[in-house]
This record gives C-alpha cells, structure tokens and sequence, in this order.
C-alpha cells in the first residue's frame, strides 16, 4: 500500500468519525434530560426520581437519620431542602443502611459516583 492510499484511507477515516459525532450530537440535541438542580424539596424530589410524594416522604426520616450520622455532612438537608446527590446515594443504599452488617460494607460517600447516578453518562458530555 503506497503513501497515497494511505492518506486517502486516512481521510476517509476521519470522514466517517466526523459523520457518527455528527449524528452522535444530533441525537443527544433531541435527548430530553431533566438535570436537577443541587437542593429540590420533597416534590421536586418525586419528580426528579420518578418516585411518589408518599413514597419521598417515607424514606425521608430515614435519610434524616443516616444524615444525623454524619455520612453526608452538615450541608445535606438545609431547611426544607435536601442535597439531591445525597438522597439519590441514600436511595442506592438505603437497604443496606437497615442492616447491620451490610451497613459495614456502604462505600464512603462519592459525590462524583452520586452524580452519576441522576444524571445519564450521555447528557454529561
């Protein structure tokens, strides 16, 4: 294979890759996703998560209490609203909490990995 085919290879390479991030832009432009924002109260919560008002509701005295633990720091629940990242890691793990030697085994609070949670990996790019 001659130096010319080669660049023409080469061309028609980066061609193609520039079409699929074309489409690849177009399509994520047409993806809805609804990117909360860092503290919602218990309504904007059930809409975020796609639960219940009820269902928000149960669990939150669970969460206050895994807060007063200290895992998710002072700054998790301010007045009447909550840290979204930190309720979404209590929703992951909120089984575990509940049980002794499961509890042991929760990884430390990640912020970045609790992001990820509400946030789909596509609208982050």
């Amino acid at each position: 294979m001659g130096t010319e085919e080669k660049l023409k290879e080469a061309i028609t390479q980066a061609y193609e890759a520039m079409n699929e991030l074309a489409v690849e832009l177009e399509s994520s432009r047409k993806m809805a996703v609804k990117i909360p924002h860092a503290y919602e109260n218990k309504s904007q919560l059930a809409e975020t998560f796609g639960l219940s008002r009820q269902c928000i509701g149960n669990w939150y005295s669970d969460f206050e209490a895994v807060v007063a633990t200290g895992r998710y720091g002072p700054y998790a629940i301010l007045d009447t609203q909550t840290n979204v990242a930190a309720f979404a890691d209590f929703i992951k793990y909120r089984r575990w909490f509940k049980e002794k030697n499961m509890a042991k085994n929760i990884p430390a609070f990640n912020l970045i990995a609790a992001i990820n949670i509400i946030i789909p990996e596509q609208a982050a790019r």
